[in-house]
């Protein structure tokens, strides 16, 4: 008997599973409570900083705007202009003196830097003095502009706005942004006060807006930049007010609102609010940077993991791989042939107790089996003997009632045929207290009771035995076949004769099969399904039913086969194709004798 082994988990697998739980249930806590307690905060941080970035871009094109505005202040309060600004276009041929003048006083004040992309001065008398970009001096009146009606209707006198493309200008420039201009004019005057022209600035815009168009978005956000009109200057790829809009129906907040899309702007005037930076993000976007932090989290948790895994493993080693050969120890035990148990390599005292404890247990148990067993064989001897009582009336009560029979029928020299093999089959029976004999002894007598049974039926009956000679030394329990091929007879004759019993046989390899046959009604259904539930009954509960004299046959037999071989028998219950009934007996056989 084997000592059989669970599939249960083991100790090893607990602990790493227990400690990879309790990691991922420590990063589960410390990620809730980063979302809950940091995600306000960040968020309020990343606004902030948004924030900050969008007065920082909007103030780079305020200094760039103020610097447009300084130039403007130079030019007007710079004395030697104001004594040249009367001056009329030259003939034909040239420019006059005094212009050439008035244009060499403008190019010194806007070079060498330049910081200006193109100035034109426009005098009362119908002349453009232009350096920058563009340096001419030509005959050109201010009330020509698109600017000049708007400018008269400020009363600062300047006008700051988006002038769109210059066509006379972008030839200068490959940018797109290059191309486009940001325009300031202010109305020019003369020393003693007299409005005497026009000063018009044009910076372009990718050097207004340089800080805004190198800006890199860090959480998903957007900046734009409009006119005060709505018009979008940058980024210029579409039309889309939408931003604009938005800003406008909450007044231009400077702080960061929802407009009810899910996402949230705020607003940062520039050139004195003649313009607005934009800046826009998705309320989802702003926890981007709590999600990073998580999954960097999480990653540090995922290698703490492993780690804690590896070392849980190098610890729990220790101490698993010796309670891991103990469980194989036991495993392998052997109750009826016990062994020592080895020794097991370890120096934990709980570890060697165990070892220690399983060794007496071993011990104990083996002792116990042993007793266990010699009981079960003294029981098994005390039911084939009551068995065996059993069945020797019944072969004497049936015999008796056989020659009985044949006495009133006057059949003496039967009758003394009979008692002569019915002498060697009493001897048979009570010969020894062997449970298991030779094939070839039982075949023996059992062609005794057979010739009995052909006496009595005077020729009705025809008995074949057909065994191989291999068979002869196979073991059975006594009396099996005898029973078997009484119980076919007593089947067979409830028909009219003849009547025709045949027992045959084969080995195939370590097995052995025979089978007792005839040719009476066979068996039906419900005869057949209750013998097979009984047989299996008795092979679950290992419990035998009680039997009488009448109640011998087919399920006697089987109880000795159960009795005798345990679950390793064959025990079949048929019906022949031609007819008639057969009983399938058999089992594993080596070769061993009796």
């Amino acid at each position: 008997m084997r000592m059989r082994q669970g599939r249960g988990r083991t100790v090893r697998g607990i602990l790493l599973g227990t400690y990879a739980v309790l990691i991922l249930l420590a990063f589960a806590a410390l990620a809730t409570a980063f979302s809950l307690i940091h995600g306000n905060r960040v968020r309020s941080e990343v606004l902030n900083t948004l924030s900050q970035q969008a007065q920082s871009m909007a103030a780079a094109a305020d200094r760039e705007i103020d610097q447009m505005r300084t130039m403007a202040m130079n030019i007007i309060y710079s004395t030697s202009l104001q004594d040249r600004l009367y001056l009329r276009p030259g003939n034909s041929r040239g420019l006059s003196e005094e212009a050439d003048k008035l244009y060499m006083i403008l190019s010194l004040i806007v070079f060498p830097n330049r910081p200006i992309d193109q100035i034109n001065l426009y005098t009362r008398d119908g002349v453009r003095v232009s350096t920058g970009l563009d340096n001419e001096v030509s005959a050109d009146n201010a009330e020509t502009k698109p600017w000049y009606d708007r400018l008269s209707g400020e009363e600062t006198r300047q006008l700051l706005f988006f002038s769109g493309r210059d066509e006379k200008l972008s030839k200068y420039m490959t940018d797109s942004y290059g191309k486009e201009f940001v325009t300031l004019v202010m109305e020019n005057y003369d020393n003693l006060g007299i409005p005497c022209g026009y000063i018009e600035i044009r910076q372009r815009v990718s050097r207004i807006l340089s800080a805004m168009m190198s800006y890199r978005s860090a959480f998903g956000e957007s900046v734009s930049f409009y006119d005060q009109e709505g018009k979008r200057i940058f980024p210029r790829d579409a039309e889309d007010r939408a931003a604009f809009t938005g800003a406008e129906k909450l007044g231009f907040p400077d702080r960061f609102t929802a407009v009810g899309d899910g996402n949230l702007l705020c607003c940062v005037p520039a050139g004195r609010g003649q313009f607005y930076a934009v800046m826009s993000i998705r309320e989802a976007d702003l926890f981007r940077s709590v999600q990073d932090q998580i999954v960097t989290i999480l990653l540090i948790t995922l290698g703490a993991l492993v780690l804690t895994v590896l070392a849980s493993g190098l610890v729990s080693r220790r101490i698993t791989r010796p309670l891991a050969d103990i469980c194989d120890q036991v495993g392998q035990i052997e109750l009826e042939h016990p062994e020592p148990l080895p020794a097991v390599d370890s120096d934990i005292r709980e570890i060697q107790t165990l070892h220690t404890s399983f060794s007496r247990m071993q011990e104990t148990l083996s002792g116990h089996v042993a007793k266990l067993l010699e009981l079960q064989n003294q029981e098994m001897q005390s039911r084939m003997l009551a068995l065996q009582a059993q069945m020797n009336p019944h072969f004497l009560f049936n015999s008796l009632q056989a020659i009985q029979a044949m006495a009133d029928e006057g059949m003496d020299a039967e009758i003394a045929e009979m008692c002569q093999s019915m002498a060697g089959i009493l001897r048979y029976i009570s010969s020894d207290s062997a449970q298991l004999v030779p094939l070839e002894k039982e075949i023996r007598h059992t062609k005794d009771y057979l010739r009995c049974m052909e006496i009595r039926y005077q020729g009705d009956l025809a008995c074949e035995v057909v065994l191989p000679p291999e068979m002869d030394p196979v073991p059975v329990p006594k009396l099996c076949v005898q029973l078997l091929a009484e119980n076919a007879i007593k089947f067979t004759t409830t028909r009219r004769p003849p009547y025709r019993i045949r027992i045959e046989g084969a080995v195939s390899g370590d097995s052995y099969e025979m089978r007792i046959r005839d040719n009476g009604p066979g068996f039906d259904p419900e005869t057949r399904a209750a013998l097979t539930a009984q047989m299996e009954e008795i092979r679950r509960t290992a419990t035998l039913p009680s039997l009488k004299i009448q109640g011998m046959g087919i399920l006697h037999v089987y109880i000795r086969f159960f009795l005798l071989y345990g679950e390793g028998f064959v025990f079949r219950l048929e019906n022949n194709p031609e007819g008639g009934a057969c009983v399938v007996i058999g089992g594993e056989w080596h070769g061993q004798a009796v």
